[in-house]
């Protein structure tokens, strides 16, 4: 009886203190925060490319203050060649972006309750910005890699726009990590973009990483260690007039770029940084594919205007 009544309490204090952890709201970080998106291929599950953003500096965007996001070089905040790439910002526990201009874009709102219908305007479609619509089905809580317990969203999918799960304070745990919202890459039937960590200063809150049991399985930390690595590195993405590819080979390049038809707008034989002009194509999502002597790479290229 006293070993069933010592359970029943210890039972009974975790769910407390679970539920004592989801009764306070969690906002998003504004600094020292890191997102890793890794895109694989879903026939071979071989990992193609993986992106890592971070925060880095506050800035004014139309009068309000913005935390800004750059899409890292490597795995600290400080290589300089890690390059811009969006500003977020809180207010009344709902998050907006601002990415490729000064328009400003609802990202999450955690003030829905289940039911709710949430409204997001996606920017980087095959087809131009459309709206699509989300259902918050149930919230519950999942235990973080602190220790403590956050909101969990789940929302529904529709005809048009496909299913999400949100973590209160981190944002969505598929596809492009905070900006998924606004930024929809069609299925091609083969590639799939997933979290597989956010990580705040030096610890590792969600983790989904089948690489490794950590968040990055490498620390790069300088030029050379990233020479040690077989990777291609596309930088601004999104882009406007041109792009770059640095690379650690001496091998020539072969560089192809497709539309969302699957056809081919553009070829060239490039070496390590190199600069590729796209101020001719129209704004979309395209298919960039990099071919050296001993590796191919895919990742999606957004040109915006």
């Amino acid at each position: 009886m006293k070993r069933f009544l010592f359970f029943f309490i210890i039972c009974i204090s975790t769910s407390t203190i679970g539920l004592a952890q989801t009764t306070v709201y969690h906002p998003f970080p504004d600094s020292n925060a890191f997102w890793q998106v890794r895109h694989w291929n879903v026939f071979t599950s071989a990992t193609l490319d993986q992106t890592r953003y971070g925060l880095k500096g506050d800035t004014v965007i139309s009068g309000k203050t913005y935390h800004q996001v750059f899409s890292l070089f490597d795995s600290t905040l400080t290589n300089p060649r890690s390059t811009y790439y969006a500003a977020i910002r809180e207010e009344n526990k709902r998050v907006y972006g601002v990415i490729s201009d000064s328009v400003e874009h609802l990202l999450y709102d955690f003030n829905i309750s289940v039911g709710d219908t949430e409204r997001y305007d996606y920017l980087y479609t095959n087809g131009g910005p459309s709206t699509f619509y989300r259902v918050l089905t149930s919230i519950d809580s999942v235990l973080l890699g602190d220790g403590k317990y956050r909101k969990r969203f789940n929302l529904s999918s529709n005809s048009q726009a496909s299913f999400d799960i949100v973590i209160e304070g981190l944002g969505s745990t598929l596809g492009h990590a905070i900006f998924e919202p606004i930024i929809d890459f069609m299925c091609t039937c083969e590639d799939v973009y997933e979290v597989s960590c956010i990580k705040e200063y030096d610890t590792a809150l969600y983790l989904n990483n089948p690489l490794c049991n950590q968040c990055f399985c490498s620390f790069l930390t300088s030029v050379n260690d990233y020479k040690k690595q077989n990777t291609f590195q596309i930088y601004p993405n999104p882009t406007s007039d041109q792009f770059y590819i640095e690379a650690n080979t001496t091998d020539k390049l072969t560089v192809d770029l497709f539309d969302m038809k699957g056809r081919r707008v553009l070829n060239a034989i490039v070496s390590d940084k190199s600069n590729i002009n796209v101020t001719t194509l129209p704004n979309g999502i395209y298919t960039l594919t990099i071919k050296s002597a001993d590796r191919v790479t895919n990742q999606k290229l957004v040109i915006v205007r």
